[in-house]
């Protein structure tokens, strides 16, 4: 690992740290009420699920969407915790996604750029923010969130839950996390993607029927036109022929495997086992967890 990687790592968290108190404080100042941005909006997405999934991929893909604006990584439930209401919600909103836009929607060395209309909407019908991993982490510790969140949005929640293949998305976030900085072993991750693992399963129990949509990255990648689509029409969200074709182009071929990037103890592996045997999420997965 090259010596200034954990500087990086340091300073990215910093700037992720300070970048929500900044959107916390701009809403805060925003005393209007009845925004008029709400009034078109049908459902409000909520990303639940993990880092280093593919979450930013598909959220990136629904932002082009001419109808919806989903911040990236605004931590909305975080902003909820500190008593935002609906019209300052929207303030965050708008603002983080603008941020993103205007940074070329590149993050971790990926351009997640469409040249559609990520930063701009066209009639606003999706509202949401893609923060998959701190949304997990919250509702693992306080599941009422979702609910003050229902309260205040007024519209119904519906949640994206992605998956990606756990051995390659624990392997990634072992690696690209805090745990190698903080000598943490991999078990400390594995039971970190536990807990945000089951946060994010409740959710389907706290939602009406249908509020949740799984996607598996690995079939998102395989079939990208199918998966858009069936995320599309989850969010009540319809387009012209030209947005999935951009949207479906940007999607590589192959996802990538970083599972024999760290070394596994087979304690490590049987709970992996067990997680995915007892969650709904991850029953396509079971009997692929091996090396």
């Amino acid at each position: 690992m090259p010596r200034d990687v954990p500087s990086r790592k340091i300073i990215k968290r910093a700037s992720q740290v300070l970048g929500f108190w900044q959107r916390l404080l701009r809403a805060r100042l925003k005393y209007t009420t009845d925004d008029p941005r709400w009034k078109d909006v049908q459902a409000f997405c909520l990303f639940v699920g993990y880092p280093r999934s593919g979450s930013t991929l598909l959220a990136s893909i629904l932002n082009a969407h001419p109808d919806a604006v989903l911040a990236h990584e605004a931590d909305v439930l975080g902003l909820v915790r500190f008593g935002l209401n609906r019209d300052q919600l929207c303030e965050a909103l708008m603002h983080c996604a603008d941020e993103f836009a205007a940074s070329g929607n590149e993050w971790e060395g990926y351009a997640y750029n469409l040249g559609q209309w990520q930063g701009r909407h066209r009639t606003l019908r999706v509202l949401g923010d893609k923060e998959a991993g701190m949304t997990s982490v919250r509702l693992a510790k306080r599941p009422d969130l979702v609910e003050s969140l229902q309260a205040r949005c007024q519209v119904p929640i519906k949640a994206v839950h992605v998956v990606r293949h756990p051995l390659d998305n624990i392997s990634t976030m072992f690696q690209r996390g805090r745990y190698p900085i903080l000598g943490l072993p991999l078990s400390r991750c594995v039971a970190d993607y536990e807990r945000m693992c089951l946060a994010a399963n409740r959710l389907g129990e706290q939602l009406p029927a249908n509020g949740v949509l799984v996607t598996r990255h690995e079939d998102l990648l395989r079939e990208p036109r199918a998966k858009i689509e069936e995320a599309c029409k989850f969010l009540g969200l319809s387009a012209q022929p030209d947005y999935f074709d951009q949207a479906a182009g940007i999607v590589q071929s192959a996802p990538s495997q970083t599972r024999h990037q760290v070394e596994w103890s087979n304690d490590d592996l049987q709970a992996v086992r067990e997680l995915v045997a007892r969650v709904d999420s991850h029953q396509s997965y079971r009997g692929e967890i091996s090396l």
